[in-house]
């Protein structure tokens, strides 16, 4: 579980800004929080909610935690001066030339960790890992760059074992050494590289960029494991969308097309492995099997010709139903696009249900769905406000920093501005253009 993630200086965001799921002394909802002995048996909430207008940052947070996740999985395989694909805050003159910084303190194998990592597109300037068993806190590792020696100097724990100064020799300046002592099966270091490829997911872009990708993700996942499947079946079904299940085939390419696919890859200087990889997504075959009349039985629809909000819930479904089932944390951008409020409702709630829950499963996602603005379903400590100031820096806050009534109308006070974190729209400003004449 997450306990804490900060960052800085990070597309839109330009200060240091802190997630937290410390739960405060709030006592509604008990459900919504777990106990961690590790945290001092002190309690986190089990889901967060992000609000704010368009083009507020929102997004960004959640793409942040990804870029954390993602450079941790691959800049072990980046190619020797290929730029760091990071993007600091472009709108002063100091911070595009500083370095971008993130932090995540989380809980895995029931031992609470600090990684944290500063970098710019050349190179990383700080990485840490520090450990807190019980006992006093473990630094396992810390390296920073020395501008003067120009190189990186390291500093290993003692309670950091196996292979060290071999690593470190083959970490580049502009890799993280916990990708490295990962590629080379270090015992220690490669459970925490497990933590980021297994216990942490994110979900960033829409349908239009990613719901095809998402959507052949959840088809070879249930392939691989028939609970998930069933899980997926499951969610299908409670959604009310008259799926009963789906089946997952191959299409059948001709091979003039399978061919030219190939000769594109290689012009892009894509490797072997990863266009076989490619075509083999680009052939899967999806269908879902509506329910009719009852002695017709099932009918086959191709997915393609299912509507937005259906293909959204079978993209997400493969990854809400291992978060579930495995107790991993869930990070989403824009979770109700094309869902009904209703339906975001019912899977928001799955996450407090322990009947679902049984993992300690944790949810994160940002969303303009002010329905879920309901103290009958939310803590306070669950809902997080993103706002713009003048200088275009967004910042991230909670709605416990104001002194609202338990009971209130959450949903009403945010719409009136209560909160910040909303559009501000007045047309009467602007030039009519809407009732000019057309001069042909």
């Amino acid at each position: 579980m997450i306990v804490e993630f900060r960052f800085r200086n990070f597309r839109s965001f330009r200060d240091t800004q802190t997630l937290s799921f410390m739960a405060t002394a709030d006592t509604s909802h008990p459900t919504n929080v777990t106990a961690e002995p590790q945290v001092g048996n002190k309690k986190l909430v089990r889901a967060a909610v992000i609000y704010g207008a368009n083009a507020s940052g929102k997004s960004n947070v959640i793409e942040a935690l990804h870029f954390l996740r993602d450079f941790v999985l691959n800049s072990g395989s980046r190619k020797p001066g290929e730029p760091i694909p990071v993007q600091s805050f472009l709108l002063d003159d100091t911070s595009v030339n500083e370095p971008s910084e993130f932090e995540l303190t989380f809980i895995h194998d029931s031992i609470r960790y600090m990684y944290a990592i500063s970098l710019d597109r050349v190179r990383v300037h700080r990485e840490v890992l520090i450990a807190y068993p019980q006992g006093p806190p473990q630094t396992w590792f810390e390296r920073e760059y020395d501008h003067e020696m120009q190189q990186a100097q390291y500093k290993f724990g003692a309670r950091l074992h196996g292979e060290k100064k071999r690593l470190q020799s083959l970490t580049r300046d502009d890799v993280l050494f916990l990708s490295i002592a990962a590629q080379f099966n270090h015992p220690q270091l490669g459970g925490i590289y497990q933590y980021f490829a297994l216990a942490l997911l994110t979900i960033n872009g829409g349908l239009g960029t990613e719901g095809p990708v998402l959507e052949r993700m959840t088809a070879r996942y249930s392939a691989e494991s028939s609970k998930l499947r069933d899980g997926i079946v499951e969610l299908l079904r409670l959604a009310d969308l008259g799926i009963e299940d789906f089946v997952v085939g191959e299409l059948d390419l001709a091979e003039g097309a399978i061919s030219s696919l190939r000769s594109l890859l290689s012009q892009a200087d894509v490797s072997p492995e990863s266009q076989e990889e490619m075509l083999r997504n680009v052939s899967i075959d999806i269908r879902m099997l509506h329910k009719g009349r009852k002695d017709r039985g099932l009918t086959e629809f191709p997915i393609d010709s299912e509507s937005l909000g259906t293909r959204r819930l079978f993209g997400l479904s493969s990854f809400w139903t291992l978060s579930l089932q495995a107790g991993t944390t869930l990070a989403i951008d824009e979770l109700d696009d094309s869902l009904h409020p209703l339906l975001v409702r019912a899977m928001f709630n799955i996450f407090f249900d322990p009947k679902y829950n049984q993992k300690e499963a944790q949810l994160l996602f940002n969303t303009h769905d002010t329905t879920l603005l309901d103290t009958a379903i939310l803590r306070r400590d669950q809902v997080w406000f993103v706002e713009k100031d003048r200088e275009g820096a967004s910042h991230l806050y909670p709605l416990s920093d104001f002194s609202a009534r338990k009971d209130g109308a959450l949903e009403k006070g945010y719409l009136r501005g209560r909160y910040g974190a909303i559009p501000f729209i007045d047309f009467s400003a602007g030039r009519n253009f809407f009732h000019a004449k057309v001069v042909e």
